[in-house]
């Protein structure tokens, strides 16, 4: 554990006046004004009736609402500043920045990002403000030896955002052994002993995930326990994220960022893996068939879940991601052809609709030139849906009444592109 000097007062330009100074000395969390009157438009912080989550919305004193782009979520801390609105919200990809919009921006129903602050380690911003024709905000960054704030002086633009603590907020103390102390290079970090339970975590994977995986290894051996294959591949997995977390300090990653990427090979090499069985090798051995349910469910479900969070959907409005989402929704179903086993299929089924949700709004925000998405838009997208809908129907009717023959031709096809003859 590390004590960090968070006097921000320190931080601040020569002669900051007594509202600045208390501003800075403040520890209330400040999540500002939560709306802004601006341009003829009531910009805001709200929540639809399904989501609990807060988005960014606009009113021109009508009953619409509408969802101002890109999708920003927890938007707070409005403020005019010269002849702009600023506010702080989190990204599509969770990144925390600083947002603004003119009067243009704000009637096309769009923000524009003044700086955006990409980081590994967790972060925050709050606290907007403006003193002596300059704009302060507050940032805490999660580092490696705690938690450290400072504060932000903006012009409005990219390039007159400066962080006043310096470019890399966490360079102030070095890890010199990550299991017992931490060494200060500034006054007023000061070490104060062990900050991590190195030795606890190795005897983990020693005493506890290793026995397990050689007993459940024997188990799936000698006594051809299918199940056993969810202690092993958990098992491992869990070792990984173990060793990592004992070693993450030397690497200054995010954990979150490693568990995303971790999570998402790890599930995508177990569906490669016996895919390729299930292709190459025929018949499977009576064990492995028995593993494909097991494997299926343990490994498809997170692959599925790991799927939506890396690529974003439904949120993003990047084209490349929705592109490569439908790819892998054809690459769930010919694994589901491939093993035999109707859940990857399913599951495919699943992201189709999500595809067809977005096919829809695109349609309505082209039909209608806005995204206001008033009653009637509603009505026509889910309309769109609909048709949509019994299209997904119909081709599953399809695939139910010819899935022998459908199944031969894309087996036989992959395997010749692999070079083998189908059985």
């Amino acid at each position: 554990f590390v004590q960090i000097d968070n006097d921000l007062n320190k931080l601040l330009p020569h002669g900051s006046s007594s509202t600045l100074q208390d501003w800075a000395a403040s520890d209330m969390y400040r999540d500002g004004a939560s709306f802004i009157d601006f341009a003829g438009y009531t910009v805001f912080s709200g929540s639809n009736a399904s989501q609990g989550e807060r988005f960014l919305l606009r009113s021109d004193g009508s009953r619409t609402h509408q969802v101002v782009m890109p999708a920003l979520t927890n938007p707070r801390n409005f403020m005019s500043f010269g002849s702009k609105a600023y506010f702080v919200a989190v990204s599509s990809d969770l990144t925390p920045a600083l947002y603004s919009f003119t009067p243009a921006r704000v009637a096309q129903g769009t923000a524009s990002l003044v700086k955006a602050f990409n980081t590994s380690k967790w972060i925050d911003v709050w606290g907007l403000t403006a003193d002596n024709g300059s704009m302060f905000f507050k940032v805490g960054e999660q580092c490696s030896g705690g938690f450290v704030n400072s504060v932000v002086r903006s012009d409005g633009t990219l390039e007159g955002t400066v962080d006043l603590r310096g470019i890399d907020r966490c360079a102030g103390f070095t890890v010199i052994d990550t299991s017992t102390t931490v060494v200060s290079k500034e006054p007023g970090i000061v070490p104060t002993g062990s900050r991590k339970p190195s030795i606890t975590l190795w005897s983990i994977i020693f005493l506890g995930v290793l026995p397990m995986m050689l007993l459940a290894s024997f188990i799936l051996i000698r006594k051809k326990c299918p199940g056993m294959f969810l202690n092993n591949f958990y098992g491992f997995g869990l070792a990984v994220i173990l060793v990592y977390i004992i070693a993450e300090n030397e690497h200054g990653e995010s954990i979150i960022t490693f568990l995303k990427w971790f999570i998402t090979i790890y599930t995508s090499l177990a569906y490669l893996t016996i895919s390729l069985a299930s292709l190459l090798v025929h018949p499977l051995p009576k064990l492995v068939e028995e593993m494909k349910d097991w494997i299926m469910v343990f490994a498809g479900v997170p692959f599925f879940v790991m799927m939506h969070i890396d690529l974003q959907i439904p949120v993003t409005d990047d084209a490349w991601r929705w592109i490569l989402y439908n790819v892998v929704i054809v690459v769930q179903m010919l694994i589901s052809i491939i093993v035999g086993r109707t859940l990857p299929m399913v599951l495919g089924a699943i992201c189709t609709f999500v595809t067809s949700w977005k096919i829809s709004y695109e349609i309505v925000v082209a039909i209608f030139g806005d995204n206001n998405m008033s009653s009637f838009q509603v009505l026509v997208l889910l309309g769109f849906m609909a048709l949509q809908g019994i299209g997904i129907i119909v081709g599953a009717i399809v695939y139910a009444s010819k899935r022998a023959k459908i199944e031969d031709v894309v087996r036989g096809s992959l395997l010749r592109c692999l070079g083998k003859q189908s059985a």
